[in-house]
């Protein structure tokens, strides 16, 4: 989900623990490498996060991680003052075991959580 706040582009989104997924060697064929990467993506942590959009370059740096563990993201956000949301997200069990993304979505109940969010200027 991608949001502007005085003039700052912001996107809120499922981050991977374990880093890129498109680690596997290049030289490998690339049906081989996409099966190894999605495998990768399946068996890492995740953490619903929020980044900020560089308008200079194309990246985005990662500003925070909200609570979150396992099966978790889809972010709704609803303005609730200056600078000020109300962010919904889901998640596994935020005190519960912290698995990888595909087993928290196999195994386990998600429920909807909600977060102040306050962006700083």
């Amino acid at each position: 989900m991608i949001f502007r706040d005085n003039g700052r582009i912001f996107l809120l989104a499922r981050r991977s623990l374990g880093g890129r997924v498109e680690e596997s060697p290049a030289y490998w064929p690339e049906f081989l490498r996409y099966r190894v990467n999605l495998l990768m993506y399946w068996f890492t942590r995740k953490r619903t996060a929020l980044y900020e959009v560089l308008p200079d370059r194309p990246d985005i740096r990662w500003v925070t991680d909200f609570p979150s563990r396992g099966d978790t993201a889809y972010p709704a956000l609803v303005p609730s003052g200056s600078a000020s949301y109300w962010m919904l997200t889901y998640s596994n069990a935020l005190d519960g075991p912290d698995l990888p993304w595909i087993w928290g979505q196999l195994l386990l109940k998600t429920k909807i959580y909600g977060f102040d969010l306050k962006i700083d200027h």
